[in-house]
């Protein structure tokens, strides 16, 4: 894995994003917005290498290196640097809540890259085992003196860089005219000594602040003694907090005088609202003895005959109009009823056809499982066949011929040297002397499958340097590595070189 590779396993999605948007590239295939973060990694790497129209043209014409154009960025990301690899390594383990792992990881190659370059494995290994990069070389301080060295230079409020660290804490979200009062203090003590400066600090409380007068002269004065910045920028920093104290005192107290006055407010107003209610109320009983006066009276009243009867008829005319509207209403739900059973008897014809379709496919799908069941047994019984008279070829004959060539395998090296017992063979790198130092061996295959790259590197530069052949070969399975040593061993038997 090369430093590229790695940064680009320690990025997250966001940062995918960037760099394509950095580059103006699209994953191949996907649409950037709904892309994996996998596919995303697998362009940028091509962008990193050059690979993509787009960067190809542009190192034609001399455009620097995509990598690393990109990751200078990161290159200031820590404001101090450690004294060697280790320490610097050591110090962005530190930052592991302020900055993510690919910014520590840019910064670190940026500022120290022959050494980064060196670690790359160690680097890999670590990420692999899903352990922090940035534990390497160093399981943590190992002695209290260790630690306060360290704190020293790069803690954040008792380091270096603490007075810096704090006045800028003190900076954040301060009004515009703090900053204008700043500028015109800064320009006052600029050429002050701290004697001139103490001599004169009250007048400059007074005008400035304390806290606007001690940053000042800390901002103008970065040559002078460490703990004498580290006090006056406590001072500021406590000052501060005293002052915002008091202003949030005052606003809770002015507050709560607001709300005594609403309260008093609301207490008339709930006032007012009662004496409405009641007169409300008052209204309210006399209208209702009004209407017990009315229903006495319109009980009271009588209904003649010729009343009644026009009553009646109404009502009759009434009933029939109900008969008529009822009679329309089965009606029409008799239509609606016939409607649904006719859609859900078409419903069924369509599943029933539906279940038929199916039927048929699976049949179909089941007939071509059988057929191609047939076929992997016909060519398992064909492998059963030529793996047996290969067996018996080897034992009818009645001198064994010594072959030229080896075999290093990782994956299914039983099954392999059990069918093929006269090939020389091996499965790990402690038994490859015995394998090189045979004569008759000219080439070795190397079975890819199961061997990991730093060993097989290892065994192809011991087979070099005994003057023979490594030829890697890659297969599916072990069925296919041993149908391949069939067919090479039964064309040399008839003697045509493979």
């Amino acid at each position: 894995m090369t430093e590229m590779e790695l940064f680009v396993e320690l990025i997250d999605d966001a940062e995918a994003n960037s760099i394509l948007s950095f580059f103006n590239e699209t994953p191949t295939g996907a649409r950037k917005k709904t892309a994996t973060l996998d596919q995303k990694k697998v362009q940028i790497k091509k962008v990193f290498k050059s690979m993509t129209p787009n960067m190809k043209r542009k190192r034609r014409v001399g455009g620097a290196n995509p990598f690393y154009a990109y990751i200078n960025r990161y290159l200031k990301a820590v404001s101090s640097t450690g004294e060697n690899f280790f320490d610097h390594v050591l110090l962005l383990r530190e930052l592991e809540k302020e900055l993510p792992r690919f910014v520590r990881f840019a910064n670190l190659l940026l500022n120290f890259p022959e050494e980064t370059r060196k670690n790359i494995e160690d680097f890999s290994e670590l990420l692999q085992q899903e352990k922090d990069i940035f534990t390497l070389g160093n399981e943590g301080f190992k002695t209290a003196a260790d630690l306060n060295d360290f704190l020293r230079k790069y803690g954040v409020f008792i380091g270096e860089e603490a007075p810096l660290k704090i006045v800028q804490l003190i900076l954040e979200n301060q009004p515009s005219d703090f900053t204008e009062k700043l500028q015109e203090c800064k320009k006052l003590t600029k050429n002050m000594d701290s004697l001139e400066f103490y001599n004169n600090k009250e007048a400059f409380f007074e005008k400035y602040g304390v806290p606007i007068a001690d940053i000042a002269y800390v901002l103008t004065h970065p040559e002078e003694d460490q703990d004498i910045l580290k006090l006056l920028a406590i001072e500021a920093l406590t000052e501060t907090f005293k002052l915002q104290n008091e202003k949030i005192s005052k606003e809770v107290k002015d507050k709560i005088k607001e709300i005594e006055v609403d309260l008093k407010d609301m207490d008339g107003h709930i006032k007012t609202k009662d004496d409405e209610i009641a007169t409300l109320k008052s209204d309210l009983n006399k209208t209702t003895k009004n209407i017990n006066l009315l229903k006495e009276k319109i009980q009271s009243l009588t209904i003649s005959n010729e009343e009644k009867e026009k009553q009646n008829e109404e009502l009759q005319k009434e009933l029939q109009l109900e008969r008529e509207r009822l009679k329309e209403i089965q009606k029409n739900e008799m239509k609606a009823l016939h409607s649904n059973l006719e859609k859900k008897l078409q419903a069924l014809r369509k599943e029933r056809d539906a279940l038929v379709e199916t039927h048929r496919q699976e049949q179909t799908e089941l007939q071509m499982k059988l057929e191609h069941a047939e076929k992997v047994y016909q060519k398992e019984l064909e492998m059963k066949t030529l793996i047996e008279n290969e067996r018996i070829s080897c034992f009818q004959s009645s001198q064994v011929q010594d072959l030229n060539w080896g075999i290093i395998c990782v994956s299914g090296f039983e099954v392999i040297s059990e069918i093929f017992p006269e090939i020389p063979m091996i499965r790990t790198e402690d038994d490859l002397p015995s394998l090189l130092k045979n004569d008759h061996i000219q080439s070795v295959y190397l079975f890819m499958n199961g061997l990991p790259t730093r060993r097989f590197r290892k065994i192809e530069k011991e087979i070099q340097k005994s003057n023979k052949t490594s030829i890697p070969m890659e297969f599916e399975s072990s069925k296919e590595a041993i149908e391949w040593i069939g067919y090479i061993k039964t064309m040399e038997r008839r003697g045509v070189k493979v």
